[in-house]
């Protein structure tokens, strides 16, 4: 699943080639994750421009020129991909943006529980604002205190699933959350609670040393995650634990296991 880095490598990539592009048409080949429905959705956005683009954790926001936008989550599999107009579509592109200045943006996405849905401008701001999401990671204002009320509030808790909670903090997933403990030396299993200040303090610098340097390498494609411009990510060659067979640090064996239903990666020698 897309999670921060690689949401807001697609934000800035449309930042930069699309705002002020017109749609001319929308082409929908398949309309069961559109909301409104499929005429309704056409309708809403047939012949406005794009003004604008925002995330909030890891959902991406199209903001158009008639004041109401196009909230979108990748979900597992979900891509949106820039293609010379009149590109032959592969299987999995459901619908198709045609923009005024000969190229089309698809929306792609092989596991169909990607969505996009039209919201209004008090929703887009209810999103940043009320508690449906956490505070924003890389944001100035998410500090060591902020981040410490989280995880004592929680102290039951096993670490892993709770830097993944979206209430907690917005937009870390799977990858990010094994790559902060492996920056703290903290074990996924550990209990919240039993973690001591200076362990809190490596793992809050851990959160944003891996998100940042994540951005800088458009993101990780350890498995569907692809860019605007369709091309991988390059994170994924300088990740520490997620999905590696030694340790980037005491080069032992990194060890998976599954905390409920999803992975964790670790150093056993290394992560106490």
């Amino acid at each position: 699943m897309p999670e921060l880095p690689e949401v807001e490598t697609i934000r800035r990539q449309m930042e930069n080639n699309l705002v002020g592009r017109k749609i001319t048409d929308v082409i929908v080949r398949f309309g069961k994750r559109l909301e409104p429905a499929q005429k309704k959705f056409i309708e809403a956005v047939r012949g406005e421009k794009f003004v604008g683009f925002s995330r909030r954790a890891k959902l991406l926001m199209l903001h158009l020129s008639n004041k109401l936008t196009i909230a979108a989550h990748l979900k597992m599999t979900g891509k949106f991909v820039l293609k010379p107009h009149g590109t032959e579509p592969e299987k999995h592109v459901h619908v198709i943006f045609v923009l005024d200045n000969g190229q089309d943006l698809w929306f792609h996405d092989v596991r169909k529980f990607g969505y996009l849905k039209i919201i209004s401008l008090e929703k887009v701001e209810e999103l940043f604002k009320g508690d449906e999401f956490g505070p924003e990671p890389l944001d100035k204002k998410f500090s060591l205190d902020i981040f410490e009320s989280c995880i004592k509030s929680r102290k039951n808790k096993k670490i892993k699933p709770l830097l993944m909670e979206p209430k907690c903090i917005a937009g870390i997933g799977n990858i990010y959350a094994d790559e902060a403990l492996w920056h703290a030396l903290v074990r996924p299993t550990r209990r919240a609670g039993s973690l001591k200040k200076p362990e809190l303090a490596k793992l809050y610098d851990g959160i944003i040393v891996s998100l940042t340097e994540s951005l800088k390498h458009r993101g990780a494609s350890s498995e569907n995650y692809r860019d605007l411009f369709d091309t991988e990510g390059e994170s994924t060659n300088f990740l520490h634990a997620y999905n590696q067979e030694k340790c980037a640090r005491c080069k032992g064996a990194i060890k998976r296991i599954v905390i409920g239903t999803r992975s964790a990666h670790y150093c056993p020698k290394c992560q106490k």
